[in-house]
């Protein structure tokens, strides 16, 4: 479970990490809700990718719903089993969709290809807001800095035109 914001970070128990992109014909089509498309095959590489991540959100402001707030704060994502090139965090729930009142899912999504990093975040199973950091950080995945904003929105519900991202492998 992830911590909500202002709740003290906790490590959970992490996954042995596999190869950092270890499967080169790898893409982010081949990943299910996935962010960003690569730029090309995903690199072969030998060292081992962190088994999380963690994505420090602020920013992150309300319109019409009362808890977009909710959204800022660190949380951890963990490598996806199957798709060792993609991290994912769950996180709250929404306002809900405008038109069912009904809340989706909401998560963040970290992806590792031949383009650089890119940590997507989804709110009501919407893209509200992506970060991009072009060039693969060496040694493999080893970060730990602001990730620059390549989209963001103002909805009717939340707004992330002022959102930052830090990202930190763990």
């Amino acid at each position: 479970m992830l911590p909500k914001s202002g709740s003290p970070l906790r490590k959970v128990a992490s996954p042995k990490s596999k190869t950092c992109c270890k499967n080169a014909s790898m893409s982010a089509a081949t990943v299910p809700a996935a962010g960003l498309a690569p730029a090309g095959p995903v690199p072969p590489l030998a060292a081992a990718a962190p088994a999380q991540f963690e994505v420090t959100l602020s920013g992150i402001v309300n319109n019409n719903c009362t808890n977009c707030g909710s959204y800022n704060g660190t949380w951890i994502v963990t490598q996806l089993q199957d798709y060792p090139c993609t991290y994912r965090g769950t996180l709250p729930k929404f306002c809900g969709n405008m038109e069912q009142d009904v809340p989706y899912d909401s998560w963040i999504d970290v992806q590792i290809h031949g383009g650089g990093i890119a940590v997507t975040l989804r709110i009501d199973a919407i893209t509200y807001a992506e970060f991009f950091r072009a060039g693969y950080p060496s040694p493999c995945c080893q970060i730990n800095e602001q990730i620059p904003r390549s989209y963001a929105v103002s909805s009717a519900h939340c707004n992330t035109t002022n959102a930052t991202c830090s990202l930190k492998s763990l």
